[in-house]
């Protein structure tokens, strides 16, 4: 069965908690919480959503990136 769009980008931020911040030493409880409610793709383009949770900085508006997570 084919992940569509939303379900596979869940799936995504589960793994960019447990394999990035986690492993990075983060575990406030709220950060991570605010990791897993608040959508990355909507803060870069729809043509770019495929990337939101993957482990490096994205462009996002005015030549700006979108920074990985540091403890």
């Amino acid at each position: 069965m084919k992940l569509n769009l939303s379900e596979a980008l869940n799936s995504r931020r589960e793994v960019m908690i447990s394999n990035h911040l986690l492993n990075c030493g983060i575990r406030d409880q709220k950060m991570l919480r605010a990791m897993r409610e608040v959508p990355r793709e909507a803060f870069i383009g729809k043509d770019m959503a495929e990337l939101a949770y993957e482990d490096h900085p994205l462009p996002i508006d005015n030549h700006s990136t979108e920074n990985r997570a540091e403890p």
